[in-house]
């Protein structure tokens, strides 16, 4: 007979009317410094659930309480685990999330996930994992978003994901991966949403997002890419952030267009981008933020876009012409602060009659009176801070040439 230990762990589940309680078993060379506590919850009205919530959980061994079958999601919270515990879907069966942030887990096994049939979410942030390896969620079919950011990772299978056919979103935040094979991603369809901002990537292969046919938003940004080139199947991309590397060379292909597809968005801020000629029409660009750039082309290319988002902040740029945004009819924002504008002719907003918004604070213009600005008939916010004021200019001239102004920046500026 086994000595039962003196110390009895009591639990009580508090759920809905029909879920009895919990009484648990003694948990042999288990120490908890806390009960743990479940209820049922309602997140919005399509949706009741019944929530496990474990406190200060120290797992030295793979031994949970006893479950209920209800529990549809588990929340560790200063627990340490260490290991994914093998026995948690089976006392918990119809678990569809589970979060095991900072638990101190360090490696996925293709068993730890075995018996997680209904499960749809994991969020494994904050731990000590070190690799992905083959098959890493064998047995959660129904996985559609898993999250591993700030681990330890190094190391990705190029068959990790290979069972996780129903995969939606995917976060691999703040690791040390510098590659990935072609064939990650590959048999992923429904795949949507892939995040890798700060790792340690060097390069891409140029189908490394080729199989997605659904993917609308990739995170590469905080990596080390010096040149990217990207071939999409369809274009469905409607987010793209590639700012924080040392990009000199970008080059994005669409194969397919998508008519009803009409927004898209590109972060590549604070890189050493010349120009974005070779962008793929098919992408329909509609907000570009290329701050701290090198840019020496982009009127004409950009006119082949929609633009209505511009962020030209931190460059070289020199006077605004007649002719500098003509082509950028539907611009409703532009910034270019910090970029050594010198210059700005009376008509160069001219043709930019949906222009709102304009940043041209900390250049070397030499202000006078509105005249610069008054082609920009729709502007609703203005800052000019940081330039050369005259001391003679009157605000009432912007009120008055500019009828829908609502805010003008000035307070910083030089007189």
């Amino acid at each position: 007979m086994f000595k039962i230990l003196s110390i009895i762990f009591l639990t009580t589940c508090v759920l809905s009317e029909n879920i009895t309680e919990v009484i648990d078993e003694p948990l042999p060379n288990t120490k908890l410094s806390k009960f743990y506590n479940c209820k049922e919850f309602e997140r919005d009205e399509s949706y009741k659930g019944h929530l496990c919530t474990f406190e200060h959980y120290e797992r030295r061994y793979d031994i949970l309480p006893v479950g209920n079958s209800q529990i549809t999601e588990v929340d560790f919270q200063l627990s340490e685990l260490f290991d994914i515990p093998t026995t948690l879907f089976k006392i918990f069966p119809k678990v569809e999330y589970v979060n095991m942030s900072n638990t101190l887990i360090k490696r996925i096994s293709t068993t730890s996930f075995r018996s997680g049939a209904n499960l749809k979410t994991v969020v494994l942030d904050n731990n000590e994992v070190r690799t992905l390896p083959e098959n890493a969620f064998r047995g959660a079919m129904k996985l559609e978003v898993v999250s591993l950011k700030f681990n330890r990772i190094t190391e990705v299978d190029r068959d990790a994901f290979k069972d996780s056919v129903n995969l939606k979103e995917l976060y691999l935040n703040g690791n040390s991966i510098e590659s990935l094979d072609p064939a990650t991603f590959y048999g992923l369809e429904k795949l949507s949403i892939v995040s890798l901002t700060e790792n340690k990537l060097k390069d891409l292969d140029v189908r490394m997002f080729y199989k997605n046919p659904v993917i609308t938003e990739v995170y590469l940004n905080k990596n080390f890419l010096e040149k990217l080139s990207l071939r999409f199947r369809q274009n469905s991309l409607v987010t793209l952030d590639v700012s924080d590397n040392g990009i000199s060379e970008l080059k994005l292909h669409v194969e397919e267009e998508n008519l009803f597809k009409t927004k898209f968005s590109l972060n590549a801020n604070n890189n050493n981008i010349t120009s974005f000629a070779n962008i793929s029409s098919k992408l329909k660009l509609n907000e570009l933020r290329a701050s701290n750039n090198s840019i020496h082309e982009f009127s004409s290319v950009l006119s082949r876009f929609s633009i209505t988002v511009l962020d030209l902040s931190h460059t070289r740029f020199g006077p605004i012409l007649k002719n500098t945004f003509s082509n950028l009819i539907h611009l409703k924002e532009l910034s270019l602060n910090n970029s050594k504008v010198t210059e700005i002719s009376e008509d160069a907003f001219k043709n930019n009659e949906k222009l709102e918004v304009l940043n041209v604070a900390n250049n070397k213009l030499m202000i006078n009176d509105v005249k610069m600005f008054e082609s920009a008939k729709e502007l609703k916010i203005l800052d000019i801070s940081g330039n050369i004021i005259s001391p003679k200019l009157n605000i009432n001239e912007f009120k008055s040439a500019l009828k829908h102004l609502e805010r003008l920046d000035l307070e910083t500026a030089h007189h």
